[in-house]
């Protein structure tokens, strides 16, 4: 049986859903009422669960949102735990969470991300983390961590470096651009829009056509950037980490995770407004 002949297979995890069908591993975060925000109970099944994915009998791992939006990195509820961590606490927590981008990283599928709604933070780090993204009409985009005065701890400012050219992490970071889903395909932050028939099976109809190369050659050279970055993105996440953590750990713990909590209730409570307004 081929990849592309397989259906039906669904298992859950918590807050996630695996869908395997048509040559897709369908990951979807799946908690909607909390904007499809990473929870300290969450971080650690959806990591298990993209390494599950990779290891489907399928071509491509599929990474998406259900509801209005795509990820918030963090949620309400784990920014109110995060404040009470003490510093050393946060550092591994961080550490842990960042998990799931080494997931990504890691699998030896072509990983793709469908930003269905509004990504981000730690949502925005996730697709950027992806091997190839794509944006639905509608759809918006924010690195946001800038506006908190936090980092973006799961390598964000590292893909865009490796997207964009050097020193594009850092720009993105300061100007924190909102981009439509046009807007960002003309900033090649995504690879194009998401295709009219967002099935399984038209998903993989459009990715076999959007390849440049075999399936095969795309595989050996995500295999290669691998090799190519040794241990460069693993020194960029642990950095992050502690910086992060001295950040969020220090004096003005609290307040500074109690305003970016408010912060995030006004704005990504009603992403569409808080990511269209220039």
């Amino acid at each position: 049986m081929t990849a592309a002949a397989v259906t039906g297979a669904r298992c859950g995890r918590g807050d996630f859903r695996l869908e395997v069908s048509d040559g897709i591993a369908r990951v979807t975060i799946a908690t909607p009422d909390g904007l499809n925000g990473y929870t300290r109970a969450n971080l650690a099944p959806f990591a298990a669960l993209v390494r599950e994915a990779a290891a489907a009998p399928a071509d491509f791992v599929l990474l998406t949102g259900e509801g209005a939006n795509f990820c918030i990195g963090a949620s309400a509820g784990l920014l109110t735990e995060m404040r009470e961590m003490p510093r050393p606490s946060l550092e591994r927590f961080i550490r842990d969470g960042q998990e799931v981008i080494r997931a990504v990283v890691d699998c030896d599928r072509i990983v793709v991300a469908q930003v269905n709604g509004f990504a981000a933070g730690g949502g925005m780090d996730l697709l950027l983390a992806c091997d190839m993204a794509y944006a639905d009409r509608g759809a918006r985009l924010n690195l946001f961590y800038s506006r908190l005065g936090v980092l973006p701890d799961h390598g964000g400012l590292f893909f865009l470096d490796e997207r964009l050219g050097s020193g594009a992490g850092r720009r993105e970071y300061l100007a924190n651009r909102r981009y439509g889903a046009e807007e960002a395909v003309a900033a090649r932050l995504i690879d194009g829009l998401s295709p009219e028939d967002v099935s399984n099976a038209g998903w993989h109809r459009h990715l076999s056509r959007a390849l440049p190369v075999p399936l095969s050659v795309m595989v050996a050279l995500k295999r290669l950037r691998r090799a190519e970055r040794g241990e460069a993105l693993e020194e960029h996440l642990t950095a992050m980490a502690g910086l992060q953590a001295d950040l969020l750990g220090g004096a003005d713990q609290r307040a500074r995770i109690d305003r970016v909590a408010a912060m995030q209730a006004a704005g990504l409570n009603a992403p569409a407004a808080a990511a269209g307004a220039r």
